[in-house]
């Protein structure tokens, strides 16, 4: 049978135009993100791959837990 709807597998997005990524939980153990410093080089050499080159650090920090 011809199908004129073939399927596709879709390509991963290009995000290399953002270049920034302005939420990152990377820094390890503050909030609920990265774990520890070899999760946290991991996700920022996965970023780095996904055309990601500047990276802010935007913890969730509760200041009555730090006092």
């Amino acid at each position: 049978m011809l199908s004129i709807f073939k399927k596709t597998v879709p390509s991963p997005p290009d995000l290399s135009g953002l270049a920034t990524d302005m939420h990152s939980h990377l820094i390890p153990g503050i909030d609920d993100g990265s774990p520890d410093v070899e999760t946290s080089i991991a996700l920022i050499r996965g970023l780095t791959a996904l055309g990601y080159k500047k990276f802010i650090a935007t913890p969730h920090i509760l200041w009555d837990i730090y006092k």
